[in-house]
């Protein structure tokens, strides 16, 4: 994977490959769609307790896509964490149940996200940034 660094987005700084920075706005969302794979979106919701998940979402999708064929772990870790990030800046009562739910999306993707990862691979060519 290409160097990650952390910029602010959405009024949170998350950690993203540097392709995902300078890409255009037409080009993230040709890739990115939010939580959930293409045609699922309904199904896993972007924001939960007034916690949006949408941009690190965003940013793992472009990393499914343009990471190398070895990098989903990572991908799946950087998830992670940038959830995990917009959790504790939004802090209050309810981060304890807002971090529970960044912890089952992370387990989703960790267990059950090798077809996306793949798919996004077939659907763009895709094998490194």
């Amino acid at each position: 994977m290409c160097g990650l660094e952390e910029r602010e987005l959405d009024g949170f700084k998350l950690l993203a490959p540097e392709t995902f920075w300078f890409a255009t706005d037409e080009e993230r969302a040709m890739v990115c769609n939010g939580c959930g794979p293409i045609g699922l979106e309904w199904l896993i919701p972007d924001e939960f307790l007034g916690c949006s998940f949408d941009s690190p979402c965003d940013i793992h999708d472009w990393m499914y896509t343009f990471g190398g064929v070895e990098d989903k772990q990572f991908a799946d870790l950087v998830f992670l964490n940038n959830m995990i990030r917009v959790v504790r800046a939004q802090g209050g009562i309810l981060s304890y149940m807002r971090e529970q739910r960044a912890w089952i999306y992370y387990r989703m993707v960790r267990d059950f996200g090798y077809k996306a990862f793949w798919e996004n691979k077939k659907r763009f060519g895709s094998f490194s940034c």
